[in-house]
């Protein structure tokens, strides 16, 4: 499957997700998932962390998987340093990014993983994130925010 998707805003497109999410279902041990977006760091990273999430929410906290997607790739998800002076609203699409992980967590655990288990086909992840809108994880805790250090260690 090809998931063409832009700039992170808010949540990932919901047929993005389902669209993961059924490529996950039919997947067998031997399908192979490649992951690349221009740069190659946040919406790889993104992806890999939301496909890890399908797979090992139930036995794994977000953070863990985010962090072990950090240590295999090239950033940290929890990072919302602006890194862009021509993209003002980055610092809080970086921040929805990480409340989208959680709620994606939440819904992986709940939901995707106890129904693919059971060999049953699950709630979409749009009809999901719908039903469940006002459920928002306190992530205040896990975010990184180096915009008032300065440069050079001082």
């Amino acid at each position: 499957h090809l998931l063409p998707t832009g700039r992170f805003s808010g949540e990932l497109a919901v047929t993005e997700v389902d669209l993961l999410s059924r490529h996950v279902l039919e997947a067998d041990e031997h399908t192979y998932s490649l992951f690349h977006c221009k740069m190659g760091s946040s919406r790889t990273t993104l992806f890999l962390a939301s496909m890890d999430i399908l797979y090992n929410a139930d036995k794994l906290s977000m953070e863990d998987i985010v962090r072990r997607q950090e240590l295999i790739g090239v950033m940290s998800l929890f990072n919302i340093t602006s890194q862009e002076a021509d993209y003002p609203q980055e610092k809080q699409s970086k921040i929805d990014r990480v409340v989208f992980l959680a709620r994606f967590h939440e819904y992986a655990k709940t939901v995707f993983i106890p129904a693919k288990k059971s060999g049953h086909v699950p709630q979409s992840w749009a009809e999901w994130s719908r039903i469940h809108s006002d459920f928002r994880p306190d992530i205040r805790h896990l975010l990184i925010d180096n915009s008032g250090k300065r440069k050079g260690g001082e």
